[in-house]
C-alpha cells in the first residue's frame, strides 16, 4: 500500500495516493504500529482533501477513526466518523464498508454514553446489512437462473450439434459405402468385359483354326481329284 501511495504521488494522482495511505494505516493498526498508523492516516486525510474526491475523503477519515477506535479513543474517533459520512451524504449506494462505519460509530457513541444515538446508528447498520444481503441474494438468484438458462441453452445447442454431427456421419458412411459398392460394380463390369474379350478371342482363334483346317481339306481334296484325273488319263 505504501508503494502504491508513492507511485500515486509520483504520478500526481492524489486519489490513488490517499486511498493507498488509508489502506496502509489500517494495515499498520493490524500490525500493532498504532503511532505510525496515526501519522499515515493524517497524511491520507491531507492528500484526500487535495484530491477533492468524496469517496477518498471518506476512506481517509474512516481510516483515522479506525486508528483512534483501536486505541479506545472513542470520543476522538467520532468526529472523523462523522466527517466520513458527511463526504458521502449525496451518495445513493450502500456497501459493506459503509455499513461497517455505522456499526463502528454506534460503538463509539455507546462507549461515550450516548445510547440513543448508538441505537439509531446500529439500526441503520442493520438496515444496510439486510439491504446488502438482499441485494446479494437477488444477485446470486439471478446468476443461478442465468447460469441455468445458459446451461440449458448450451445443452440444447450441444444436442442439436450432436444430431447434425450424427447426420453428417451417417451421410459420410453412406457415401463411403456407396463408393465401395460403385467400385465393386465397376470392377465386376471390368472383369466381365475382360472375360468376354477373352472368350471372343478364344472363339476367333478356334474359328481361324477351323477355317485353316477346311482350307487344308479343300486343298487335299483338290489334289486327290487331280491325282485321280491323272490316273484316269494314264
Amino acid at each position: 500500500a505504501i508503494k502504491a501511495a508513492e507511485m500515486g504521488e509520483q504520478l500526481g494522482d492524489h486519489g490513488i495516493q490517499a486511498a493507498s495511505l488509508a489502506k496502509a494505516s489500517r494495515a499498520l493498526v493490524n500490525l500493532g504500529q498504532t503511532e505510525k498508523a496515526l501519522e499515515t492516516a493524517k497524511k491520507a486525510i491531507a492528500v484526500a482533501d487535495l484530491s477533492g474526491q468524496p469517496y477518498n475523503i471518506n476512506q481517509a477519515n474512516s481510516s483515522m477513526a479506525f486508528v483512534l477506535q483501536s486505541q479506545e479513543k472513542w470520543a476522538s474517533a467520532i468526529p472523523f466518523f462523522e466527517k466520513a459520512f458527511e463526504s458521502i451524504d449525496d451518495a445513493d449506494f450502500y456497501t459493506e464498508a459503509i455499513g461497517q462505519l455505522y456499526h463502528d460509530l454506534a460503538t463509539c457513541y455507546e462507549h461515550t454514553g450516548n445510547f440513543s444515538k448508538a441505537l439509531n446508528l446500529y439500526k441503520q447498520y442493520l438496515v444496510i446489512t439486510d439491504s446488502i444481503w438482499t441485494r446479494e441474494n437477488i444477485q446470486k438468484a439471478t446468476e443461478l437462473t442465468m447460469n441455468y438458462e445458459f446451461d440449458k441453452k448450451e445443452q440444447t445447442t450441444k444436442a442439436a450439434q450432436a444430431a447434425k454431427d450424427e447426420i453428417s456421419r451417417t451421410r459420410q458412411i453412406a457415401m463411403v459405402v456407396g463408393l465401395i459398392l460403385s467400385i465393386i460394380i465397376i470392377l465386376g463390369a471390368l472383369f466381365g468385359y475382360y472375360q468376354k474379350q477373352k472368350a471372343n478371342a478364344l472363339l476367333r482363334e478356334q474359328k481361324k483354326e477351323i477355317e485353316n483346317t477346311l482350307t487344308k481339306l479343300k486343298n487335299a481334296q483338290s489334289q486327290l481329284i487331280q491325282s485321280e484325273k491323272m490316273a484316269s488319263l494314264g
